[in-house]
């Protein structure tokens, strides 16, 4: 007969987990499938059941390949354990538990099953399951125990990956982590207590029965026929894995019941006859006739007292204001107006701020049927202060004054345009006096962050505005400057000043300079209030424009300068000039402030490039004032035109050149030859450059004639036929000769052989070669006979040398 409890309480405290029997986990099959990483893990959880023990707890069980302690092949770093989750917590013995790679999925996995529900004592679990954790970098070497810190979710199946050549698959008790509990091994290099010498490329290694530690029990099979994921591998297999599920403890079946049961810190639950405090699993055992008929386990949960509820205190609020309603943090809050007792209420309440002083409220929270300690809140209502002092509540400001800020006495201070705005500004108001108005600021000052009532400060911009029109405000001083006074409003009182000592009381005035330069006439009123208003207007008064030119010469040659010298009093006059040739320039010195006033002294300079007699004019003008003109001439004689004829040449012993100027003889002419010679013409007999200088009174003209070098022939004494294009040939003519009309040469080498031959005028020479075959390096004796155009005939015989 099978009994469950059901039991309800207000529950308390921290869940805890009561451990099942030590586990052991050792592995039944796994797979690298047919094809990609299609691979699968097999465990089955081994242990004898009794009637109070018939599962085992998983939580904290390490499964891994290689990891260097059987072998320094095929190491992946990392590796995976299963969770501390309730799930593992109490797994029946004889289950089959099947982990696999969830990136490539084998096709003959059951449907994920990752717990017991269904009873089947099978679980199907994906490696990126939340129920699995992965340590993604230990161990990494042989000499490594493995970690019990630094894992997290299991994402990739990557550090568990097997090695198609050679492998292992191995479990890690928690209890001891400095061995695996079983492994199985495949391949060479690797060697566990369980080995199988093949590579493991599409296979699937199962156990063929119970004997899980000895190899010869263990069949390398094909994928996909000899795959059987969660399900024993063999007959033989299976009565060992059902034989563990189906045992019997004490001649009766167990079965398992759970309640649940709650308390608060500081209770007691009852069961049993036992009385518990502390969270945890507590069994007991009702054994039948027959051996076992139930084992109720009872999951009690001690729930702590929770902490009182987060406040904040103390808080302050002022007299007469509104007070926000009280809050806290926490859950389920009652709040109360004593510290102990009384009833609380779910209403949170608002301080009142009638009347200053220091009250309490309190508050607690209630977490699972718990209530807390309470937290206790203290109100401050703090007293309104007095409103600030000002020196005056009205203030007289003239119009376009420094603007001005208002000032008051206090603590805080916020400032108001209107009476009952709900914004103040902490910034006093500057006044804008650009125009005659009146407005109104209200001022309260906050203490301790009470804000009082406001002070009042009434401010009247009076209004007062100079203006004026000038007649010019460009002056020559022989005119009169008037005034037209444009002020608005009535009673001023107004005064003028004119910038040059002289000042007068009058509504306008009419005044004479009798200096020039550039002054500020001034106009200021004053009203009836008392306040000043000015303005200023600038007034530029010219003298009457006077410019001196004088010249350095006036007779000159195309070509050359004529320095104009001016003379003017700076700072007011713009001048131009046109030279008579349809060039002109000008001056505007009106800027001129340093010298202002002063009798300057300028130089221009001008060049004709026609001979003729020009007429110059200037023009003077200052503003306000008539221009004045002048006139001038100056007298441009043309240069002497010489010209020698193109360049020529000379023949060495020929006849001489005749030089003169091509232009003729002209009258008054003088003539100077850079040989000393002073003829209208002479004879060159050398080559070289020759000058003839022709003067006139006012003018001197030169030209340049070069006579090159004729009628020779230039012969090396080396070449290089290398092919580089530099000295490839000896004696190319068209280079080292000129005007040879004839010609004739020969080389022969040391043993008198005939080597190269020409008569060719313009030829390049000889190319180091006979008979298209290049010639040794080495002396050759060359005979050359020239004839040059003025009929000279020249011979010639030396030595050249060839370089390789």
């Amino acid at each position: 007969m099978y009994r469950k409890y059901i039991i309800a309480f207000v529950l308390f405290g921290l869940l805890a987990f009561s451990r099942g029997a030590q586990a052991q986990i050792v592995v039944n099959e796994f797979s690298q499938g047919a094809s990609g990483n299609k691979e699968y893990l097999e465990f089955v959880v081994k242990g004898q059941p009794t009637c109070t023990n018939s599962c085992a707890d998983l939580r904290g069980w390490i499964f891994d390949d290689n990891n260097g302690w059987y072998g320094s092949v095929a190491i992946s770093p990392g590796c995976y354990r299963f969770k501390n989750d309730p799930n593992w917590a109490c797994v029946p013995y004889g289950s089959i538990i099947v982990v696999y790679n969830s990136g490539d999925i084998n096709a003959n996995l059951p449907a994920d099953d990752p717990t017991d529900a269904n009873n089947d004592h099978v679980y199907i679990v994906p490696i990126t399951s939340a129920l699995l954790e992965l340590q993604n970098s230990l161990p990494n070497s042989g000499s490594m125990t493995y970690p019990s810190s630094g894992f997290g979710a299991s994402t990739t199946w990557t550090n568990m990956a097997l090695n198609n050549s050679n492998d292992v698959v191995q479990t890690v008790d928690p209890a001891n982590l400095t061995a695996s509990y079983h492994a199985v091994s495949y391949g060479s290099g690797v060697s566990s207590p369980v080995h199988m010498s093949g590579s493991g490329s599409q296979k699937v290694f199962y156990l063929n029965d119970a004997q899980y530690n000895i190899s010869a029990s263990w069949i390398a099979g094909n994928v996909p026929a000899n795959e059987t994921p969660g399900a024993p591998n063999t007959p033989a297999n299976a009565t060992w894995i059902n034989g563990m599920l189906n045992a019997s403890g004490g001649g009766g079946a167990s079965n398992n019941d759970t309640t649940d049961a709650a308390i608060c810190q500081g209770s007691s639950y009852l069961f049993n006859g036992t009385s518990y405090s502390v969270t945890g699993y507590y069994t007991d055992t009702f054994t039948s006739g027959g051996g076992c008929d139930s084992i109720v386990t009872l999951n009690l949960i001690v729930n702590p007292i929770p902490a009182a509820p987060a406040v904040v205190s103390p808080l302050s609020y002022c007299e007469e204001a509104i007070a926000p309603v009280l809050a806290a943090t926490g859950t389920s809050l009652l709040w109360y107006d004593v510290p102990t007792g009384g009833t609380g209420s779910s209403i949170a309440p608002s301080p009142s701020t009638v009347a200053a002083g220091n009250y309490t409220y309190y508050v607690s929270q209630q977490v699972l049927g718990c209530e807390s300690p309470r937290a206790e809140i203290k109100v401050d209502i703090k007293p309104k202060p007095l409103p600030p002092v000002v020196s005056s509540s009205s203030e007289l400001i003239c119009q376009d004054a420094p603007a001005i800020t208002l000032t008051a006495q206090g603590q805080n201070l916020l400032w108001y345009n209107q009476p009952l705005a709900s914004t103040g500004s902490p910034v006093a108001p500057v006044i804008n006096t650009s125009t005659g108005h009146t407005e109104t600021w209200y001022i309260t000052q906050t203490v301790n962050g009470c804000e009082s009532d406001s002070a009042l400060i009434a401010v009247n911009v009076s209004s007062i505005h100079a203006d004026f029109t000038l007649s010019a405000d460009t002056l020559c001083i022989i005119d009169s400057l008037s005034t037209n006074n444009l002020s608005l409003g009535s009673n001023y009182i107004n005064h003028w000043n004119f910038g040059d000592g002289f000042s007068y009381v009058d509504l306008n005035h009419i005044h004479q300079y009798t200096v020039p330069g550039i002054y500020d006439v001034t106009l200021a009123i004053t009203n009836s209030d008392g306040c000043v208003d000015t303005a200023v207007k600038s007034i530029w008064v010219s003298p009457v424009p006077d410019l001196k030119v004088s010249l350095d010469r006036r007779d000159i040659c195309t070509g050359e300068h004529v320095i104009f010298n001016l003379k003017y009093m700076a700072g007011f006059g713009l001048f131009n000039w046109n030279f008579g040739d349809g060039v002109g320039a000008s001056l505007d010195d009106r800027d001129n402030v340093q010298e202002r006033g002063n009798i300057v002294q300028t130089e221009l300079r001008h060049a004709y490039d026609q001979a003729g007699t020009f007429f110059f004019t200037t023009t003077a003008s200052t503003p306000g004032c008539e221009t004045k003109n002048g006139h001038d001439s100056v007298n441009v004689y043309a240069l002497p035109k010489v010209y020698l004829g193109p360049d020529t040449s000379l023949c060495l012993h020929g006849a001489p050149i005749l030089l003169k100027n091509t232009y003729g003889e002209g009258l008054g002419e003088t003539y100077e030859w850079s040989t000393g010679e002073t003829t209208p013409e002479i004879l060159a007999k050398h080559h070289g450059d020759i000058t003839l200088t022709v003067s006139t009174p006012y003018c001197s003209n030169s030209d340049v004639i070069h006579i090159a070098k004729d009628c020779y022939i230039d012969i090396p004494n080396a070449f290089t036929p290398n092919g580089d294009g530099e000295n490839d040939y000896f004696f190319p003519r068209e280079l080292l000769s000129s005007s040879v009309v004839d010609f004739s040469m020969q080389l022969v080498n040391r043993w008198g052989q005939k080597i190269f031959e020409t008569t060719q005028i313009n030829g390049r020479g000889w190319d180091g070669k006979l008979n298209g075959t290049d010639q040794p390096g080495g002396v050759y004796i060359y005979l050359i006979k020239a004839t040059f155009i003025n009929g000279a005939t020249e011979s010639y015989q030396g030595n050249v040398t060839l370089l390789r």
